[in-house]
């Protein structure tokens, strides 16, 4: 890959990041049948557009994977879905995650690494 289009990837990266109002980065364990594997996922979430973008790492860096609906997004908790995920629930207060599709189920524990989070009552 050439430098000038690595630096313009990581440019539009970067620019993605900062235009989010939340950025969380949640190590998860992801349970498909009696197989489990570990990765993180990284969602950035635009209060405004109600949109999440969800990038996944298994090893390799960050890919984007879908982009979701914000559905909920309160002092408590955020929800969002969208293509073949259900709801995916973020616990406000703890960081708990968790996410069930038809797929599997994935849980973990997620951190602030950019943003606020809402604090609606």
């Amino acid at each position: 890959m050439s430098s000038r289009l690595t630096a313009a990837i990581l440019i539009l990266l970067s620019a993605s990041a900062q235009a989010a109002d939340l950025v969380l980065v949640c190590p998860i364990t992801i349970t498909q049948g009696t197989s489990q594997f570990t990765v993180k996922r990284r969602y950035e979430i635009d209060y405004h557009t109600h949109k999440v973008a969800e990038y996944i790492d298994e090893g390799n860096g960050w890919t984007l994977e879908a982009t979701l609906e914000l559905q909920t997004a309160d002092h408590d908790r955020l929800v969002f879905a969208g293509g073949d995920v259900r709801a995916s629930n973020i616990n406000q207060h703890t960081g708990e995650y968790r996410q069930v599709d038809g797929r599997g189920k994935a849980l973990g524990t997620c951190e602030v690494t950019a943003g606020n989070r809402l604090n609606k009552s």
